[in-house]
């Protein structure tokens, strides 16, 4: 293209020529440049949001494992101390238990005891700062026997130490003057701990499956 002689005309087209470049650039700014920086912070931000949502996630995750973790181990430690400590019924009878577990006892430190006697269930005063009810209730039995003092503080011992949650409640020591000396007529009262709700035991197995069950589709 030939330009004009007149170099206010020349001026006019280059000026001309300058708006339409600085136009295209703000075009090419406005149409790629600004929607692909603003794509871009737009992925950044989803990347951000994406990235703290997994790191949640995984606090999570974590947070539920150690939870699972706790609650096996307490349920583990229920079962545990259940089977071992807390008295069951036989038939619906505690009697049955304490007195084959007395009777052992004496029959191994060879102290001779009458038949043990139930002498009731009862509640375990509930902690004042507490509004929920005892899980555990108290089962006392009365043994009575004739045997040395001695011999009485060997079964005591006996009997404490099988089962730390045991307890003598009750000593009783009668003299046998004309009888025998060396003998006394000893009651003793023993308290052992018994759940409130008997059917707690299933409950705790039920509980304990489920959780463990848990842990294996974890594994998986």
């Amino acid at each position: 293209m030939k330009l004009p002689e007149d170099k206010q005309q020349r001026l006019k087209i280059f000026i001309m020529i300058g708006l339409a470049v600085i136009l295209v650039l703000l075009g090419i700014v406005q149409g790629i440049i600004n929607p692909l920086r603003n794509s871009a912070k737009n992925k950044r931000a989803t990347m951000e949001e994406s990235r703290n949502g997994l790191e949640r996630a995984r606090k999570e995750i974590r947070a539920a494992a150690q939870s699972l973790d706790r609650r096996m181990e307490t349920l583990v430690t229920i079962q545990s101390i259940s089977d071992t400590h807390i008295l069951h019924p036989i038939l619906g009878n505690y009697l049955l238990e304490a007195t084959s577990i007395i009777e052992a006892h004496a029959a191994a430190l060879a102290v001779p005891i009458e038949p043990v006697r139930e002498v009731a269930i009862s509640d375990i005063p509930r902690d004042a700062k507490s509004k929920e009810d005892r899980l555990l209730k108290a089962y006392t039995v009365r043994v009575n026997m004739n045997s040395s003092y001695h011999d009485a503080c060997r079964l005591i011992r006996e009997i404490e130490r099988g089962n730390p949650y045991i307890c003598v409640t009750s000593l009783m020591i009668r003299p046998r003057p004309g009888i025998d000396v060396e003998t006394h007529s000893i009651s003793i009262e023993v308290q052992w701990p018994v759940w409130a709700d008997p059917e707690f035991p299933s409950e705790i197995r039920e509980q304990l499956k489920e959780q463990t069950s848990k842990q294996e589709r974890k594994i998986e």
